[in-house]
């Protein structure tokens, strides 16, 4: 489990990384707004917004979202044998207390609500861009 909990951290890591770098640009696109309502004058801020879409918001919450599902069975593999320890034991079951198990679903805990973000923020940043999107001309 610690080999799981080590790669976990790292992908984690390395989602938070990108975020850090590209919340800029995520965040800029959630701030654009239209010169006008032409759509041919607003050509750029467009393709601005589509693009933070599509390479920022987009792959930060897949790639989390994944994390999340590749981890989700081990995360209920642990749950499901401290309750029947519990249940079976009583008090008696913290012999069975093992502190990677618990970092590592402390950890998912922290992914999941990440990924809830990543997820609210793409899908605004998306509405932001189809309401540019369908601007007239």
């Amino acid at each position: 489990m610690s080999d799981v909990l080590s790669a976990s951290s790292l992908f984690l890591a390395v989602i938070g990384l990108l975020y850090s770098s590209w919340y800029p640009e995520v965040s800029a696109a959630l701030r654009a707004r239209a010169k006008n309502s032409f759509r041919e004058d607003n050509l750029q801020i467009i393709q601005d917004v589509k693009e933070a879409y599509q390479f920022r918001a987009l792959p930060l919450a897949a790639s989390s979202l994944l994390l999340v599902i590749i981890l989700l069975p081990d995360f209920f593999k642990i749950v499901f044998q401290s309750v029947t320890s519990l249940l079976s034991e009583g008090l008696g079951a913290v012999k069975h207390y093992n502190a990677v198990d618990t970092l590592f679903s402390v950890m998912l805990i922290i992914c999941v609500l990440f990924t809830i973000h990543l997820v609210n923020l793409t899908t605004k940043v998306r509405a932001h861009y189809k309401e540019l999107d369908k601007l007239g001309g």
